[in-house]
């Protein structure tokens, strides 16, 4: 599939990629328990894009006083920044019917979705969705 793995899970926008956006909330709605299945289109995943944080440091210019202008990329190593978002900041979420014992549902079967995907969740991620 598209986007294996976590650095490829990250590559997918909700935006840019609708069809897989659609096949991780089908491996989500597989996941769950049948007692706990409203309506697929209750269920809905979004990953939001990663900052352009890269283009932005290569085309803005420091004047040092010398001759030559130094792009901000060589003062602020972005590849690092970027990578350190990703893991430790960036957040997706998988958004379901109210009831709460269905949220919690769709909760666990999300964590084990992603889990495949070597996405690691901090233990805010489920209290943050206030389960």
């Amino acid at each position: 599939m598209e986007g294996s793995g976590k650095h490829g899970l990250m590559k997918v926008s909700s935006e840019k990629h609708p069809e897989q956006i659609r096949r991780y909330r089908e491996l989500i709605w597989d996941s769950l328990p049948s007692t706990e299945r409203t309506s697929f289109a209750n269920l809905w995943v979004d990953l939001p894009q990663v900052p352009p944080i890269g283009k932005d440091a290569d085309q803005c210019f420091i004047d040092e006083g010398t001759p030559e202008l130094q792009t901000l990329a060589k003062y602020f190593p972005y590849p690092r920044w970027v990578e350190s978002y990703l893991e430790r900041k960036w957040k997706g979420h998988v958004f379901y019917f109210p009831d709460e014992k269905c949220r919690k549902a769709a909760n666990k079967a999300a964590l084990s979705t992603f889990k495949e995907f070597d996405v690691k969740f901090t233990p805010v991620a489920s209290r943050e969705c206030k389960l």
